[in-house]
């Protein structure tokens, strides 16, 4: 019985690669597709909470949800390219890049206060 086992020097080294390259798709539709089913959820739920009262509406109120509706569906559209691009999350102080601008202030003069407060701010992100 003990020889239908593997014996454990026999075994196979580690790979430290990986066998296939992964891809790196930095542009998908189904990012896209995504985005644009859950920007649609939302839509639907607004148009639930407005359709709510609609026997209160107004004879022309129905184009004036319908244009509401067509707008946010036109920008959804608009922001689907976007949306398909892959995109790493950035810090603040990354966006927020070091002021020099600060330097030019005196800060025990009073009206610089603000100055001098937005700098502090800064300083400790």
């Amino acid at each position: 019985m003990k020889e239908l086992l593997p014996n454990s020097n026999l075994k196979q080294p580690d790979r430290s690669f990986p066998l296939t390259k992964k891809k790196n798709n930095n542009f998908s539709i189904k990012r896209g597709a995504a985005f644009f089913l859950e920007s649609n959820l939302f839509v639907l739920l607004i148009l639930f909470i407005l359709l709510i009262n609609k026997n209160y509406w107004n004879e022309d109120s129905s184009t004036i949800v319908f244009i509401f509706i067509s707008g946010f569906e036109l920008f959804f559209m608009l922001l689907f390219v976007p949306a398909c691009f892959l995109y790493e999350p950035v810090s603040l102080k990354q966006i927020i890049q070091p002021c020099y601008f600060f330097e030019f202030f005196d800060f025990n003069q009073q009206s610089s206060s603000l100055f001098h407060s937005l700098h502090t701010v800064y300083q400790n992100i």
